[in-house]
């Protein structure tokens, strides 16, 4: 529990780009692994409050006079999360390995190439 209090701290060495968001969904998603119906409810119960948004964030979705907060938007990744797939598709673990550095370093390289191209289309 004292790691848990400790994330919110930015001074801390236990602290998180997920926040105390991100814990809590893994604890969601641990506990509710055999009783998935709950997991479901409690996911998505604990995104509601992204409903009442701030109007000065700049990444919320505005509509009318009231503000949306992005993050309603992992609900999104329910399907993905819950269903279940009757594939046998068998994947490595080396392609994880592989996969996740590799997306992150073409996810950098399009922010700077695209950076780039706005840079010229500014100048011309």
């Amino acid at each position: 529990m004292l790691i848990l209090l400790e994330s919110q701290s930015h001074s801390s060495p236990y602290n998180f780009d997920y926040t105390m968001t991100g814990l809590i969904l893994m604890m969601i998603f641990y506990l509710c692994r055999n009783k998935p119906w709950l997991g479901i409810i409690i996911y998505t119960l604990s995104y509601l409050p992204a409903l009442n948004g701030y109007m000065e964030d700049p990444l919320a979705l505005k509509l009318g006079g009231h503000a949306i907060g992005f993050e309603i938007f992992a609900l999104s990744t329910l399907p993905f999360i819950y269903i279940h797939t009757k594939s046998n598709l068998k994947i490595s673990k080396w392609f994880f390995y592989i996969y996740y550095p590799a997306h992150l370093f073409a996810i950098s390289h399009f922010s700077q190439f695209s950076f780039a191209i706005f840079l010229i289309q500014l100048f011309i």
